[in-house]
This record gives C-alpha cells, structure tokens and sequence, in this order.
C-alpha cells in the first residue's frame, strides 16, 4: 500500500475557475473580459510564484485599464473566497485519513489564497505542503517536487501524486511517483484508491 498522497489544489480539491468567481464578483461583463484578457495569462503564474503581489497587478492592469481601480481591487480582495472545496475529494480526503495515509499538498499558490485556506479550511494542513509563493518556484519545475521529497524524507515510490495538469503529472512520473491525472473529480476516488492498495 502506499504510505503518503501528494496532492494539488486547483481543479483537484477546490475549485478552480475563474470564469465562475468573476461572473460572481461582476455583473459587467467589460469588467469581466477586462480581467480575464489582463491576468489569466503569465501574469497569475507570476502571482503563483510570488514574483508579484496583488498591488503590482492592480497597477498593471491600470496601464491598460485606468478607469477599473475599484473593480481590480474588488476582484484581488475576494476571489480567493470563491474557490471552494469540492465535496467528493473531500470525501476522499476523509477516506485516506481513516486508512492512515499520510496527506501533503504540492500546489501552485499565491499567498493571499493560502492565507485564506489556512484560516477557514481545517483540512488543509499548511505544514505539510510546499507552496509555490513561497518557494518561487512552480510545477512543473522539478525543483519544486525535490524540495517536497526532501523536506518531509518522502520515497516517490511510495507515493501517488495528484494533479489535474498533465505538464505536473509527467514532471511527478520523472522523479518516481505514482500518479492520477486528475480530469474528472468524480472518478477520483477510484482512480486513487486504485492506486493505493
């Protein structure tokens, strides 16, 4: 069986989509194409990584935008409050730890979304995880797994890593993980499970 369960957040455990958390911070939907064309590029990579904060990109984007100050500010003080857990891989979590499966997180974060989490989630664990904030570095850059594996003395091999980006998932198989592409939430347990006996 294996001993731990490496996981990511976005689109594994909690919702990911801005689509869903801008059409319920805006009703304008200027607004909302403004922000989409501004930030979901490489500049939220850029805020994964903690190269940047939420004031550089309210400031970027008022080079393009310089009339949407308010609404930039709305959007970088609430987002985080949008992506929410997603019930089944809640289950799933509950069910790994009932089975002593060690959990850890490896997860391409910024720092105002895990604040959040770490404040209103009693499942996340902020200290059994490696944030992209706060390392700089993101997946799929091995770094990053290398510093997990060597920060809590993790075997890959008796670990299975959880991702939904294929990119994350073929860097996790280089360095000797079991893996789930997470494409579907609702057949995550089987494929876990699968992968856990």
């Amino acid at each position: 069986m294996k001993q731990a369960v490496v996981f990511d957040l976005g689109n594994v455990l909690v919702r990911f989509s801005p689509d869903f958390f801008l059409n319920k911070i805006f009703t304008d939907q200027k607004v909302i194409e403004a922000c989409k064309k501004l930030y979901f590029t490489d500049l939220w990579n850029q805020f994964d990584q903690g190269l940047v904060t939420k004031e550089d990109l309210i400031e970027i984007g008022l080079k393009t935008y310089p009339n949407y100050r308010l609404e930039f500010e709305k959007m970088f003080a609430s987002w985080f409050a949008y992506v929410q857990p997603i019930p089944s891989s809640m289950d799933v979590l509950e069910t790994l730890k009932q089975r002593g499966v060690s959990i850890y997180f490896l997860s391409n974060i910024p720092k105002d979304c895990f604040d959040y989490f770490k404040k209103n989630y009693a499942w996340f664990k902020a200290d059994k995880g490696v944030f992209s904030f706060a390392e700089k570095l993101c997946k799929p850059d091995l770094k990053i797994y290398q510093l997990l594996i060597d920060r809590y003395q993790l075997k890959p091999e008796d670990c299975v890593f959880v991702d939904d980006r294929l990119e994350n998932i073929e860097a996790a198989k280089q360095l000797g993980f079991s893996v789930v592409h997470c494409t579907d939430v609702t057949k995550l347990s089987e494929e876990l499970y699968e992968k856990i006996k």
